[in-house]
């Protein structure tokens, strides 16, 4: 039997197809795939002396990523004092200042991120914590602007390629189980979800968006300001790494499970390093018709990275995405799909516009739009009947494109997606998960089902 091996699905994941040439017998060999997300960027930069060599969180750090393959990129939000929503992760920075005698000693003055405006985060001296408390500055990129810290949320949703989607963790204080805070004295929580959410919903367009919090609150609130996009609720669960929450909701997967189960979410993001303790959480999550991410230090490893996969993730974050990525072609998933679909549409445009006796101009019109159409505005708008379905809610039909490619583009691009009641819409982002990775689709595209009990 001769044996060829054709790629398949290249820029999502890695997976061969063994076909038998000479017969119908057929040998598949599943690779698991699942979305590739970037980690505050390109990856953290103050956790380790092997840092990111870009600044984490900034616009270079997002640009690097995605330009390696990221489908999604992971940052923080949060507000400063003037109400603008700032991507950095820290409740906390530094700032410089010199004593009036000791002109060559710089002390280093802890501030809340809440307590700086936008100019004060962008034009003063501003030392992550790590480099203020160790008197070691670990950067030198005043020159670079996409360098900085502290880009606007609205910059940088119109500073990054439209096809990567973003997932915005919202950062939001936390009571932690010794009965201290994260940061004291927050924002209103109202206020600070409806600036993030004006922002986003004012200038993402298009682009496919997934919020994540720590805080279950914040997530419930989200998913009932909005129906737009996906909501999943982050958790540390058990481990040794971290100090524990106080809130019962956020101590272990399954009662993470619970809640977002009661809240009504798309899924959760939880801590690789319980996972690995307990592969059978996963199960656990997807049976409840459950999307599921991970994140932690221990992504961070291509073996890892594969077996997380093998167990069914539906999406991994991870530092060094240009590193480690499994991708072949490092392209996200949803550019592909926008490249295949644009494809189609011309194709369909031209066979609508063919007169009913010729058809030597067929082939010529067919060719003439994929030259030159996929960056020609005026066909994009001709087609804006056919127009592509872009946010989290068509992600399955978006990632699998394996099979029956044009029929399906086809019929996605005719049905556009019209504003429909809350309680529709989370269904349509629950179900779009179902079928996105054969490895990890237990559902079976069922609904959810009765939740368990975690005990």
């Amino acid at each position: 039997m001769n044996i060829k091996v054709t790629p398949v699905n290249l820029s999502f994941g890695t997976e061969a197809q063994l076909e038998d040439s000479q017969s119908t017998d057929t040998m598949e060999v599943e690779i698991p795939t699942g979305l590739e997300v970037g980690h505050r960027g390109l990856g953290a930069s103050f956790k380790t002396k092997e840092g990111n060599a870009i600044r984490e969180n900034t616009i270079a750090s997002l640009k690097k990523a995605a330009a390696s393959g990221a489908d999604l990129l992971e940052f923080d939000v949060q507000l400063s004092k003037d109400m603008i929503p700032v991507i950095y992760h820290d409740f906390h920075v530094c700032i410089s200042m010199k004593r009036k005698k000791e002109v060559d000693f710089t002390e280093m003055l802890e501030l809340p991120v809440k307590d700086l405006t936008l100019e004060h985060l962008q034009k003063l001296k501003v030392y992550h914590l790590v480099e203020g408390r160790n008197h070691e500055i670990l950067f030198f990129d005043e020159d670079l602007e996409e360098h900085q810290p502290f880009p606007t949320l609205e910059d940088t949703l119109k500073s990054i390629d439209l096809h990567v989607g973003f997932n915005i963790e919202l950062k939001w204080t936390m009571e932690l189980n010794d009965g201290t805070f994260e940061l004291n004295n927050p924002f209103d929580m109202n206020v600070y979800v409806d600036k993030v959410l004006e922002v986003v919903l004012k200038h993402a367009g298009e682009r496919r968006i997934v919020f994540s919090c720590f805080n279950p609150d914040i997530c419930t609130m989200v998913r009932n300001k909005q129906n737009k996009y996906p909501v999943m609720f982050l958790t540390v669960g058990i481990t040794n790494k971290y100090q524990p929450y106080r809130d019962p909701r956020c101590l272990t997967i399954p009662a993470a499970v619970q809640n977002a189960i009661s809240s009504d979410i798309l899924g959760i993001v939880v801590h690789t390093e319980d996972l690995l303790r307990d592969p059978t959480q996963v199960k656990l999550a997807t049976d409840a018709g459950l999307v599921i991410f991970c994140w932690g230090d221990d992504n961070n490893d291509k073996n890892t990275i594969k077996k997380l996969k093998e167990m069914g993730l539906h999406a991994v974050i991870y530092d060094k995405l240009d590193q480690y990525t499994t991708k072949e072609v490092k392209e996200s998933i949803f550019l592909v799909e926008a490249r295949e679909s644009q494809r189609e549409l011309m194709k369909l445009a031209a066979l609508e516009e063919i007169p009913a006796s010729g058809t030597s101009s067929t082939s010529n019109n067919i060719h003439d739009c994929e030259r030159h159409g996929f960056l020609d505005l005026s066909v994009r708008n001709n087609l804006e009947e056919h127009s592509t379905v872009t946010s989290l809610e068509s992600l399955a039909s978006s990632i699998d494109l394996r099979d029956d490619l044009s029929e399906r583009s086809l019929k996605r691009n005719r049905d556009l997606i019209m504003t429909i009641d809350k309680e529709s819409q989370v269904k349509e982002q629950r179900n779009s998960f179902f079928g996105l990775f054969p490895s990890g689709d237990t559902a079976k595209g069922s609904p959810k089902k009765v939740r368990k009990d975690s005990n």
